[in-house]
């Protein structure tokens, strides 16, 4: 959701195999205090499997002290995607207190490219070592018994100074009207801080995704064009899926 003025992303910490612990981080200049957002999630075991339908699912964590503008850490996927599979990461530890979040760039089939980004005022700065949890999945439409889940890609364009100019996805109709989404930038067009925000779509459309930018450094909140990946469930349910032999694809 998009409440308030402020900018604000997702800290996840205390991972466990039965729990994790949420909250919203705002921007050291901001005041820490935020109005109740509404945010998605997805839990995937670690390891790479295959899905009921066949759909192959990979997840996996990293752990680094790369901030952007020291290079990035490269993932390399053990599935065999027969494409460059939509990619969802997020910074999952709080061993720094500055706010953070992940990038990505340069996906293929093969993997793709990850680093953490502080705010602008302190973009290029030290950070404490975080682990950077990941997770890849095929392109595509997948039904699994009742739950139906579409991962895929859109371009946003070019936003203006202030404006949320973003993209509505509109998704396919077997996911029914109050799909579970969430979406993650896999670019990294230009040098500012920015994520992705989830908005009220227009008429019509299921979700509305645009960037958001702190204002740590500047007031701007303009931002270059930006690939999204996103991934939306009908349900909130349990997927069991197969453990991945390469043997067999």
């Amino acid at each position: 959701s998009d409440r308030g003025s402020h900018a604000a992303e997702v800290r996840v910490d205390d991972i466990t195999s039965t729990s994790a612990t949420l909250r919203l981080q705002e921007p050291n200049n901001l005041d820490g205090r935020h109005y109740m957002e509404t945010v998605n999630y997805m839990v995937v075991e670690a390891g790479t499997w295959v899905l009921p339908d066949g759909t192959l699912i990979e997840a996996g964590s990293v752990d680094t002290d790369r901030v952007y503008g020291n290079g990035f850490e490269a993932i390399e996927f053990q599935a065999d995607f027969g494409e460059r599979p939509v990619i969802m990461s997020q910074v999952q530890t709080s061993n720094d207190a500055d706010f953070v979040t992940t990038r990505q760039k340069a996906a293929t089939s093969d993997g793709f490219k990850m680093v953490m980004q502080k705010e602008e005022a302190l973009n290029g700065a030290g950070h404490a070592w975080e682990t950077l949890g990941w997770v890849a999945i095929e392109q595509g439409v997948s039904q699994l018994d009742e739950l139906t889940f579409e991962a895929g890609s859109v371009v946003l364009p070019k936003q203006g100074f202030r404006t949320k100019m973003g993209t509505d996805l509109s998704f396919n109709d077997s996911l029914g009207a109050n799909a579970f989404a969430m979406a993650k930038m896999a670019s990294l067009h230009g040098g500012d801080t920015a994520w992705v925000r989830g908005t009220t779509a227009a008429l019509g459309a299921d979700l509305g995704v645009w960037i958001d930018e702190d204002t740590s450094l500047d007031a701007e909140r303009a931002h270059l064009g930006e690939i999204i990946d996103y991934i939306a469930f009908s349900d909130a349910d349990l997927v069991l899926g197969s453990a991945y032999d390469e043997l067999l694809f």
